[in-house]
């Protein structure tokens, strides 16, 4: 996780503590990864994730066990602005501090043209890992079809075709069809959501996974979620993200 603008890394100091210091080659405390629950969790300290528990500009942020049932421990990242966003303290971003990045804390994010933006524009370099997206209400998972489309059906063991990696730039690529994305272009109930070349700039494919509705939202299409369409599953589309007390928001859930 890295700041450009003032060439450092972010850092675990200890088990308690983060800052941004230099990059030291092959230093484990410098490596994270933002994970499918949303925690930021350090690989150089065994259970320690990034923890924010004070909304307000200046709110301290350190590192605390892992949990995925802890609020104060959820980020998204923007690929777009380069900001780690907080997602329970809403409108609060992870912020570098000062150019020594000693003590890195929360603040209102800035907007793109704020000077002090560079203070929160943060590159991940993350891995992704392969993933089964599984609507458990139907027993079936997302599977690529051909390189156009998709569909959900039951589970073939070691098929590449049903595997998945949602990447730090928020593309839902298949593992199967080569450089294909999942990719939803009319922001209606009734969408249609087929596979794309991938491209980080194509604002139609952008996902964000919630681990506690379990919901793949579009990030462009605000208030619309992938939906298995029906039992079969042949033909899932976009359609208005539903609350958890629904009836039909089986049809959203997915284990990812």
């Amino acid at each position: 996780v890295t700041n450009t603008a003032f060439g450092t890394v972010l850092t675990a100091v200890g088990d308690a503590a983060i800052a941004f210091q230099p990059c030291v080659a092959s230093s484990v405390t410098q490596l994270w990864q933002l994970d499918s629950s949303q925690l930021l969790q350090s690989t150089g300290v065994t259970n320690k994730c990034v923890d924010a528990y004070k909304p307000e500009n200046g709110g301290p942020v350190h590192l605390w066990d892992c949990s995925a049932t802890n609020v104060n421990q959820l980020w998204t990242y923007d690929a777009t602005t380069k900001q780690l966003q907080h997602k329970t303290h809403i409108g609060y971003c992870l912020d570098i501090g000062t150019p020594t990045g000693t003590k890195p804390h929360l603040w209102q994010c800035h907007a793109s043209t704020h000077p002090d933006v560079k203070n929160q524009q943060l590159t991940l370099l993350l891995p992704a890992l392969d993933r089964v997206v599984t609507n458990t209400a139907f027993e079936r998972v997302l599977t690529a079809v051909g390189d156009a489309a998709i569909a959900f059906q039951p589970l073939v063991a070691s098929s590449a075709t049903q595997l998945w990696r949602l990447d730090s730039s928020q593309l839902l690529r298949s593992t199967g069809a080569t450089n294909k994305c999942v990719d939803a272009y009319k922001p209606e109930n009734g969408g249609a959501v087929h596979l794309w070349d991938c491209d980080a700039t194509n604002v139609n494919q952008y996902w964000s996974y919630d681990a506690t509705t379990k919901q793949l939202f579009h990030k462009t299409h605000v208030g619309y979620c992938l939906d298995i369409g029906s039992p079969s599953g042949e033909a899932p589309h976009l359609w208005t993200c539903l609350p958890t007390t629904h009836a039909d928001v089986k049809n959203q859930v997915f284990v990812f």
